[in-house]
């Protein structure tokens, strides 16, 4: 790895966040683009040690540089982590102009993100799928909101053009929108249709709420190695305030038996969504881990839904 280092001055950036983690470990993250990391205690040393400006010297002097230790810091200045002094980090991270003409020319572009189903099952108390989309009339089954092949397939066409044309080595693939599962059959012929013209993604996953899995669902899930994401607003009885169908009927139960079902076949989920709001805020607590880790499941994400704790719904 070449050194970023070497005859320039850094500095730690004063948008890192470090938190405490076990076994003497760090979590840390940059506030304006995210990166988390979990670093050792050594790592947060170095972190330390450019608080003020160090140039490469100073550096060598104080820790006597091996490799290993310069690949570290090397690490931290492409995250972001240590940068130069004179950078102004929010202009280079919101500069638009630089991320249009990067987007239009398809530099960047590794991740083919379908929305197969802007229909849903249920009727998640906080949900602004369908206001955000103007599709109300859409959450009923059976109405339109689903993608067909053909839109697919020249989605993918056009992807592949640009894929081809930059020279990308590696593409992603995700599958979802509202409830996915609502279109598996599209879903089957998309990854068939991928395999076939040998165009294959490096990741193919999906968001499900699971209600609708079945066991020729899981199979094809695991035959395909597609990771499997859901969503759990809390252990059971803290899910039901938020996560129910339309008829307000809590959907843990459903939940539970989805990931059961993707189990008694050999696989796993690879990770659930847990969404907050003003109902479930101060309910969910660490006992969410827990849970997490009794499921086998090695990934979550929280989302806070801001727009429920202070939006006056009178």
């Amino acid at each position: 790895m070449e050194s970023l280092i070497k005859g320039k001055v850094y500095q730690t950036s004063q948008f890192i966040r470090i938190l405490n983690a076990p076994d003497d470990q760090f979590l840390i993250y940059h506030a304006l683009i995210g990166n988390p990391t979990v670093i050792n205690k050594s790592t947060n040393e170095i972190l330390n040690y450019f608080k003020q400006p160090r140039n490469n010297e100073d550096f060598i002097g104080e820790f006597e540089v091996n490799q290993s230790v310069d690949d570290v810091v090397t690490v931290l200045v492409q995250n972001s982590f240590i940068v130069q002094p004179q950078d102004d980090q929010r202009e280079k991270m919101f500069n638009f102009d630089t991320i249009i003409i990067e987007a239009a020319s398809g530099k960047n572009m590794h991740v083919l993100d379908l929305s197969v189903s802007e229909v849903c099952n249920f009727g998640c108390k906080y949900c602004m799928h369908a206001c955000a989309l103007n599709l109300n009339s859409s959450r009923v089954i059976g109405s339109k909101g689903f993608m067909n092949f053909v839109l697919a397939k020249q989605a993918i066409g056009e992807f592949k053009k640009h894929f081809e044309l930059n020279g990308m080595v590696n593409w992603n693939l995700h599958l979802g929108s509202a409830e996915s599962l609502l279109a598996f059959n599209l879903i089957k012929e998309i990854v068939e249709y991928l395999y076939r013209i040998k165009f294959i993604p490096e990741d193919i996953s999906i968001n499900s709420n699971l209600s609708l899995l079945t066991r020729e669902m899981a199979l094809f899930f695991k035959n395909y190695n597609i990771r499997v994401n859901t969503s759990f607003d809390g252990l059971p009885q803290v899910n039901d305030l938020v996560r129910v169908f339309r008829n307000g009927k809590g959907t843990a139960s459903r939940i539970l038996k989805g990931i059961e079902l993707i189990q008694s076949v050999g696989y796993h989920i690879n990770g659930v969504g847990v969404t907050l709001c003003d109902v479930n805020f101060d309910l969910v607590n660490d006992e969410i881990i827990d849970w997490l880790e009794e499921h086998q499941i090695p990934n979550a994400l929280f989302d806070i839904v801001v727009m429920s704790m202070t939006w006056n719904k009178d």
